[in-house]
């Protein structure tokens, strides 16, 4: 299931699939479009991995066990892997990347910069943290 991914020590913006529309975690009905934004155009989320789950995989793999994505990534090579991922019907969510990073990984826990500091990402992440908790 998983393929190798470039993607250590890399902070990235999400793409949003079609799914994210009618998603619970990225609902623009009840995500504050700013919040959309810094995801969507700012390099805020975090990613320390070398493998991931590419598109083909998942299409084949897990969309038939009621999962969808709802964003995906490109590594250094150009590759494409989903970054975000929730079930259906159930409270079932999944990151590709650390949404705890921006607040609480020290640059000393893996020895670069990667997490991104700016404020908008802080806040960014502290507001879908609010979210996926009221889920």
């Amino acid at each position: 299931m998983l393929t190798a991914f470039d993607a250590e020590k890399l902070s990235l913006p999400l793409t949003f699939e079609p799914d994210t529309k009618i998603s619970k975690l990225f609902n623009p009905a009840s995500t504050p479009k700013n919040i959309l934004e810094t995801f969507q155009k700012l390099n805020v989320t975090t990613h320390w991995h070398d493998f991931g789950v590419s598109i083909t995989n998942f299409d084949e793999k897990l969309r038939p066990n009621n999962l969808r994505s709802l964003t995906t990534n490109l590594d250094r090579s150009g590759f494409e892997f989903v970054s975000t991922l929730e079930h259906v019907n159930k409270p079932v969510y999944a990151t590709q990347w650390h949404p705890e990073a921006n607040q609480f990984d020290t640059t000393e826990k893996k020895g670069d910069g990667t997490p991104n500091r700016i404020p908008q990402a802080t806040f960014a992440m502290q507001v879908s943290e609010r979210s996926e908790r009221a889920l």
